[in-house]
């Protein structure tokens, strides 16, 4: 009995071993691999190379990541004179490799790794970090953007935002599920005008692409959507958010592209609304993400609601809790938001 109970106990623990991590190139799987793309989903430009984010969509690895590649080798892809606009079929082996090449592993010059799903990259003010969102887990990825090299490459965690030694990034440096921001997508630089000072203040504006359910009646959910501010000097510091999307305003569907407008100190939203009749040409909306939402029609997204977001005069100049939002004036202008009323922002 007694050897019978110890290869039962035996077999027991083998049937509850966790299946290995399989970490993104060129992290894994199954050890170090050469730097590649996978599902690149974000572009951005630091001093001495591109950065891409790999989103990992199909789930193929337990995370995705950042990489760079070094700014020599993007010139001289930019350089070439070679015409690569034509039919692939109809060009020689050479032509084909030199239309559509490999990345060479040594053209990597940093990697990290970050959470799935990211989406759009965007630079810090002093282009030393760089941000994305992962929409499974809420989270605001921050990955270290050094313009010398270190044995490990360019990249690494900003503090509090994963292991930098390890160059996992996964943890991130927001949390922003508890603020009811579901599903990030865009994350853009911009500023804004908090209340009592004069000067802007360098912030990252952040989508949430994801509805948050706020209650379900007779079977239907109600939901919401908002635009959040972390501070650029301190991304872990959520410092008010932006209703976008709510029962009678947009029907609550989420926001996809953001644009911001420095000079007139302006948030664009996008990628969610369908033109209405009583606005004009009752077209379908131009925006990429959801071209259609059954019958929801006549105000589009990110629009602001009296007394409760940023509102604007028919100047769109900003104003407080009173007044009237500031409508699209033609056709084809997005939303906006004037940033500097953050009096009457929800916070």
């Amino acid at each position: 009995m007694k050897k019978s109970a110890i290869v039962a106990a035996a077999l027991l623990l083998r049937c509850h071993t966790l299946p290995p991590e399989l970490l993104p190139p060129p992290f894994g799987p199954d050890g170090p691999k050469p730097p590649r793309l996978f599902f690149p989903t974000g572009l951005a430009v630091a001093s001495n190379g591109l950065l891409v984010a790999n989103g990992n969509f199909n789930r193929a690895f337990e995370a995705g990541t950042v990489v760079q590649i070094s700014g020599g080798y993007i010139d001289s892809l930019l350089k070439s004179t070679i015409d690569c606009d034509v039919d692939p079929a109809t060009l020689d082996q050479a032509t084909k490799d030199a239309c559509y090449p490999q990345i060479l592993p040594a053209e990597f010059i940093g990697s990290a790794m970050i959470g799935n799903y990211a989406g759009p990259l965007a630079l810090s003010s002093d282009h030393t970090a760089v941000f994305t969102a992962s929409r499974d887990t809420a989270t605001i990825n921050a990955v270290q953007v050094r313009a010398t090299a270190r044995p490990d490459g360019t990249l690494g965690c900003l503090p509090n935002a994963g292991n930098d030694a390890t160059r996992d990034c996964r943890k991130g440096i927001i949390d922003l599920t508890a603020a009811g921001l579901d599903g990030p997508y865009t994350v853009i630089p911009g500023d804004t005008i908090p209340p009592g000072t004069g000067s802007p203040l360098d912030v990252l504006f952040v989508s949430s692409i994801v509805p948050h359910i706020e209650t379900i009646i007779s079977g239907t959910p109600i939901t919401t959507t908002s635009v959040a501010a972390l501070s650029m000097q301190d991304p872990s510091q959520l410092l008010f958010q932006m209703r976008a999307g709510s029962q009678f305003v947009a029907g609550g569907f989420g926001v996809g592209p953001m644009v911001f407008d420095r000079s007139r100190r302006r948030l664009y939203l996008g990628g969610c609304f369908q033109r209405s009749s009583a606005f004009g040409s009752g077209e379908p909306g131009t925006g990429p993400e959801r071209p259609e939402y059954g019958q929801h029609r006549g105000v589009p997204c990110g629009l602001p609601q009296r007394g409760a977001q940023p509102t604007g005069n028919a100047n769109g100049q900003a104003q407080g809790g009173e007044g009237r939002p500031r409508y699209p004036e033609r056709r084809g202008e997005r939303p906006a938001f004037e940033t500097r009323s953050a009096t009457s922002v929800r916070r």
